[in-house]
């Protein structure tokens, strides 16, 4: 849509001149933002999710020329290598669930984000923008050993429950 607004209707092919050219500009202006990012945040530690770029595939295949344009895997890898560079500590996180679980009393599911924006959580009430909540969970993730260690789905599924009934359980919640 945007892309639309600025008067663009298909992306060049990657391997045309002007597709090559698109590809460094893009690249060049995530170096950018990721160099001022990380000089803003020099002392800190960063947590990113633990996601593969590559395998992801989206319905429409549109949408999957937009995705490999975007050079969107070029962003984790220049954010390892300026941090390395720069002595910053960056955790990468098991990403089951980020955006689904309650950053509040853990319950994960679909229907707490009813819309892409919104955040919900069906037992506790607990609402936000859906991108807060799912970098809080990114930043609690980054000291949380055991869901960490959690290599299935299912495993760190059944963390998340066995933590929402024990906060159930503390919270007087039937």
């Amino acid at each position: 849509m945007r892309l639309r607004v600025l008067g663009v209707e298909t992306l060049p092919s990657t391997s045309s001149a002007s597709g090559q050219r698109l590809a460094r500009h893009v690249k060049q202006e995530i170096n950018r933002a990721v160099n001022l990012f990380l000089d803003d945040h020099c002392h800190t530690t960063i947590g990113l999710e633990d996601l593969s770029v590559s395998t992801m595939r989206l319905k429409a295949k549109r949408m999957n020329a937009y995705l490999r344009a975007s050079q969107l895997a070029h962003i984790p890898d220049q954010l390892v290598w300026g941090a390395k560079k720069r002595g910053i500590r960056i955790v990468f996180v098991n990403p089951a669930y980020s955006s689904q679980e309650c950053p509040h009393c853990h319950f994960a599911h679909r229907a707490n984000r009813p819309s892409q924006q919104t955040f919900c959580c069906g037992v506790c009430g607990y609402a936000d923008h859906a991108d807060v909540v799912g970098a809080c969970n990114i930043a609690n993730r980054v000291t949380d050993v055991v869901l960490n260690a959690c290599r299935t789905l299912e495993a760190a599924n059944k963390l998340l429950a066995d933590r929402h009934s024990a906060w159930k359980a503390e919270n007087g919640y039937p």
